[in-house]
């Protein structure tokens, strides 16, 4: 059941990064998953410039 709701959660976060601007860049690092992702994401945060 718990394996159930971990894969549905993944599978989620990979929906969720197909449209932030920085996927790509941050799924070029070895080893980074879904999860390792949206813990870089929500740590670098999203300033950039205007335009």
């Amino acid at each position: 059941m718990l394996g159930t709701h971990l894969r549905a959660h993944d599978k989620r976060l990979a929906e969720l990064l197909e449209t932030h601007p920085d996927t790509e860049v941050f799924t070029s690092f070895p080893g980074t998953g879904p999860v390792a992702i949206c813990v870089l994401i929500s740590q670098t945060g999203e300033d950039r410039p205007a335009g």
